[in-house]
């Protein structure tokens, strides 16, 4: 959580509701969807949903034969969360960013989508977050949205390049030290954003250090 937001609700006095809840803006979105395609509001959150099923043609038109509407679970949030393989993460993020396949109508909309989100990457994540400082390093070069339980997805624009990785016991500070890796061997310049390097205790004493394995790294460097 956004900790100037909290302090600033504690003291307003008010009681997180799911108004706060960092999924809120997606229920928002399908809701304001049916609304206007005339789908029942009611429900909404049902996978035999029109509008959820909508959703799952769309996952399976940019992940391809791996996405199998069948197999979902149901997300803290309550939506269905379907179960999608990394590989298949990695190439739908770079079929919506290159728009290879798409019909005219969605490419259009998946490049004004993106182009919102990378002019604005703050809406994407909030401040302080790697999605903003990396968005907001590499303008209009980079395409990324952190998921829940060690999930990382994204692309680069000028490579073509989709990527999406899991952390297997679900370490943010994992995932992100992995993406921060990423990008900094393809753009140097930008640095890692404080995810790598060294590890200071309270006092400012150094206690260690974030880096990739060495196995890892290797693989990163092959990134091209």
């Amino acid at each position: 959580s956004h900790e100037a937001s909290a302090r600033a609700l504690a003291a307003s006095g008010q009681a997180p509701s799911a108004l706060h809840n960092n999924c809120s803006g997606k229920h928002s979105g399908m809701v304001c969807t049916c609304t206007h395609t005339k789908d029942p509001v009611t429900g909404y959150l049902d996978v035999r949903h029109p509008h959820q099923q909508r959703i799952a043609k769309v996952l399976h038109a940019f992940c391809g034969d791996g996405f199998v509407a069948a197999r979902f679970g149901i997300d803290g949030c309550s939506a269905p969360n379907w179960a999608i393989p990394v590989s298949d993460l990695a190439r739908a993020f770079a079929v919506y960013i290159s728009g290879l396949g798409l019909a005219p109508a969605r490419r259009r909309v998946t490049e004004r989508i993106a182009k919102a989100c990378m002019a604005r990457p703050d809406m994407v994540a909030g401040p302080e977050r790697l999605d903003t400082n990396a968005m907001s390093a590499l303008p209009g070069k980079l395409f990324m949205k952190t998921g829940a339980e060690g999930v990382y997805c994204g692309a680069f624009l000028e490579h073509g390049l989709g990527f999406a990785l899991k952390i297997d016991d679900g370490n943010k500070r994992a995932a992100e030290a992995i993406v921060a890796g990423l990008i900094h061997h393809l753009y140097p310049a930008v640095g890692t954003f404080g995810v790598l390097g060294v590890i200071r205790n309270w006092k400012g004493v150094e206690t260690g250090e974030t880096r990739l394995a060495v196995d890892l790294q290797r693989k990163v460097e092959q990134v091209r």
